[in-house]
This record gives structure tokens, sequence and C-alpha cells, in this order.
């Protein structure tokens, strides 16, 4: 089967630890859209082949609302992704590089768990698949089909409208406005809650 034809099964990211080490994460300097996952493998895989596939990149749409949303499902975010390779290991420590544009994320679950945007990692030893999951960021920051997930407060009671953000001390409209702009990259760190620096309503 080729790799464009795989599609991954609507699980969660754990999968064996073990196989991979030494992994890092990284975003390319010149264009923020790239990731480059560099690791070990611990064990000689046959060929000394590395495969990878990631959903396809976000969406970016005329609308600021519609852009980055995530995928409905599985089928929908993996279907014609350009997130699809192999790689060749080199070095007597199994290295290897994946370049790639940074996946979505997307829904499995009919929609009631939002999975992160991560690579799928597998190569095969004596006939026998291996898989790893790895985990690129969070997802874009305030982007969803249904209400905000966890990390952020979720949706289910009044303290939904409270914030998390404290000022040490009072602030100018200008400062607000300023604590509570957008990121600025698709791969900043999750928000508390879903007000960032607004004060509370």
């Amino acid at each position: 089967m080729s790799d464009r034809a795989r599609l991954p099964a609507a699980k969660s990211l754990k999968k064996d630890e073990a196989l991979l080490s030494d992994v890092s994460i990284g975003v390319s300097k010149r264009d923020e859209t790239l990731v480059v996952v560099k690791g070990k493998v611990r064990e000689e895989p046959d060929g000394r082949e590395v495969h990878f596939y990631a959903a396809c990149p976000p969406d970016v749409r005329n609308s600021f609302s519609g852009s980055g949303l995530p995928y409905a499902s599985p089928v929908q975010a993996f279907y014609g992704t350009p997130n699809v390779g192999r790689v060749q290991t080199t070095g007597p420590d199994r290295e290897f590089t994946i370049t790639f544009v940074s996946p979505n994320s997307y829904y499995i679950g009919l929609g009631t768990v939002l999975v992160p945007p991560a690579v799928h990692v597998w190569y095969v030893k004596d006939g026998r698949e291996k898989r790893k999951a790895i985990k690129i960021s969070d997802g874009i920051p305030y982007r969803g089909l249904t209400y905000p997930v966890r990390p952020m407060r979720p949706r289910s009671g009044v303290d939904f409208y409270t914030t998390s953000f404290e000022a040490e001390v009072p602030r100018t409209q200008e400062q607000i406005l300023r604590d509570s702009a957008y990121p600025a990259s698709i791969h900043a760190p999750p928000p508390k809650d879903f007000w960032n620096g607004r004060p509370p309503m």
C-alpha cells in the first residue's frame, strides 16, 4: 500500500514511546508554516526507511473567522494531504529529519474529541509495522467547531465568563487591547481561557 493511501485510525495519540529517541520539533525560521522533526530510531528499520504522514495544512479563506478551523473528521483531514512521504535514516544512530507543512487539528468521535496537530511516523522491522505519533502543537488558538475545549476553561457554567488574567497594576485601554490581542503565531501556547487579557465581564 502506498504512503498516500494510508489513513490513521481514529484513536488517541498514545503510541509506543520506545520506538524513537531524542525527538525534537522546530519551526523553520524562513517559513513558520514549515515544521522540522528530528529524531533517532532505536532499531534498524527495514531498508533504513522511515515513513510519515500528517493531516492537511489549515485552510486559509477570505474571512478571518473562517480560516484555520479544524477538520470535522479524519477522512476530511487526511484527504489529499501533501504531508506524506519517506526518508532514509543516516549514521550509526539511525537519525532522521522530516520537513512538512504544519498540519491542522481535526475531530474524532462525531465531533466530541479534538485531536491536536501531529505527525504519524512509522517504519517496518522484520516485516512488522511500528508506529509513533508525535504531537506538534496544541492547534491554532481560538479555533473550533464546537464549544472551547481544554486546556481552555469549558463553556459549562458561569465561570466561562471570568478571566484568569490578573493585572498587577491598573491598565490603560490601549494596554488592555494589546494584552487581549490575537496570538501572533499559530504555534502559540493555548490560552487559559477564552478571554485572554480582557477584564472580567
